[in-house]
């Protein structure tokens, strides 16, 4: 259990607040993010079933811009912090209505495979959409293409060791975490899967 703080402003208090609202993403006091995938998954259920009327009269070309415009972007807006690349029960929910998506914009029945649809329409479920937001970030802060905040944000390899080890020139330092709230920030998860990109990619 959270202590109870009391945080004061010009001798005011200010009252506790759970879940509250930050710039559009859902925000719960145990960093857990339920409340907000709860809020999005309404909307995007009610632009499935805009679409679901509209297929008949729209070609899929169209049914995917009114995807694009009508979902993706609730999948897209902060995905890299509420979102998982790995897969659990509260994020399948979203991968759910992504999939009944895909199969009214290419009217196919509901027992299709979604991932060719998803293939055929160049649409990123949400594990690979927030996987991807996560190593863009990365990128960016090792060279040095965000705010200075976050110049020193990953470290690599190279820096840790005054040795050569192999993949050094690659790899980032990763930093451990005891508690399941820090191992879920956004420092621990871009290491990791930063790490476990084929040398191949070029990084």
């Amino acid at each position: 259990m959270l202590p109870d703080i009391n945080i004061l402003i010009n001798n005011q208090k200010i009252d506790k607040v759970n879940p509250t609202n930050v710039l559009g993403v859902i925000v719960q006091h145990n960093l857990k993010w339920p409340s907000h995938i709860h809020c999005i998954q309404g909307k995007i259920a009610k632009s499935i079933g805009v679409m679901n009327k509209a297929k008949n009269v729209l070609s899929s070309s169209h049914l995917n811009l009114v995807y694009q415009s009508l979902i993706e972007p609730y999948l897209h807006y902060g995905c890299i912090i509420w979102a998982n690349p790995d897969k659990s029960t509260i994020s399948e929910v979203l991968h759910k209505l992504q999939k009944r998506a895909a199969r009214v914009i290419v009217h196919a029945n509901r027992r299709a495979r979604s991932r060719p649809i998803f293939y055929k329409l160049h649409i990123l479920n949400i594990y690979d959409l927030c996987l991807t937001q996560i190593l863009l970030f990365v990128y960016k802060s090792i060279n040095l293409l965000l705010p200075t905040r976050y110049n020193n944000y990953f470290t690599p390899l190279e820096k840790k060791h005054l040795y050569y080890t192999r993949g050094s020139k690659q790899n980032l330092h990763v930093l451990r975490a005891t508690k399941t709230c820090r191992y879920n920030i956004l420092r621990i998860r871009g290491h990791k899967y930063w790490n476990k990109l084929p040398s191949r990619v070029g990084r």
